[in-house]
């Protein structure tokens, strides 16, 4: 009897060990985030949602785990998923720069990145970045346009913890420029109710074309990055998430 009870023990745990990580394992994944428009945002119920946070609930949901999200700054976000195991961050841009840095799940947006200032800029004919050094910028710390103004060397740079002061102290004259793109621009214009006219693009970033993305740090288990990963291009490959994008009227895709 003993006998029989060891082989039907070891017959189950052979079995939990060749189950996918959806089926074997259900658990709560830490993910990680800012407040970024429609993608991220928390509502007036203190809930986490827009098309970036679908998009990953989705994905875990998928995988077989749940997401237990925190909206934190940015920088913050960026260093907790890089030090904390298992951790998912969105959405973080592509670059070539953090490639080698994180664990790439899939892209959810890619849209132009632009120079934006005010009026008095709008006849300005810049033709390369280069013609924008000497200006000053204000952009969120620890973000991908901080890093390519600092790589930049651009004369006067102003790294804000909390993105919702940098329209507010260009139009008051402290800092000339910011980088962002032209959806984000027009939703912080609507909800800080400046008007459409306010910003002007100045300058196109080429070289900043990279696409915002689902990503884990690397200290993930291969089995849950793996999950995630084809659980995301199940799910692009479904329209499950070009669905989820016209829900929120992103334009980004």
């Amino acid at each position: 009897m003993t006998r029989q009870y060891s082989k039907f023990f070891i017959s189950i745990i052979t079995v939990w060990f060749l189950l996918p990580w959806s089926m074997a394992r259900s658990e709560t994944v830490s993910a990680v985030t800012e407040s970024l428009g429609k993608l991220q945002y928390v509502d007036d119920n203190g809930q986490v949602t827009g098309f970036a946070t679908d998009v990953a609930r989705a994905v875990a949901e998928r995988a077989g785990v749940e997401l237990d999200i925190a909206v934190m700054p940015w920088a913050r976000a960026y260093k907790v998923a890089q030090e904390q195991s298992n951790t998912l961050i969105f959405s973080i841009a592509r670059t070539p720069s953090r490639e080698e840095q994180f664990l790439w799940v899939g892209i959810l947006c890619q849209t132009p990145m632009f120079v934006w200032g005010t009026q008095e800029h709008a006849d300005a004919n810049y033709q390369s970045f280069e013609e924008l050094r000497t200006q000053s910028f204000v952009v969120t710390q620890g973000s991908r346009m901080d890093a390519y103004l600092k790589q930049h060397r651009v004369k006067q740079l102003t790294s804000v913890a909390n993105q919702e002061q940098i329209l507010g102290m260009i139009l008051r004259g402290r800092v000339d420029f910011t980088i962002t793109s032209d959806f984000m621009m027009a939703e912080k214009i609507a909800k800080h109710g400046f008007a459409p006219n306010d910003f002007v693009p100045v300058f196109k970033l080429d070289d900043m074309d990279n696409p915002l993305s689902l990503a884990f740090g690397l200290d993930t288990s291969s089995e849950l990055y793996e999950a995630f990963l084809n659980a995301f291009n199940e799910l692009q490959s479904e329209n499950v998430i070009a669905d989820i994008s016209k829900k929120w009227g992103t334009s980004c895709r």
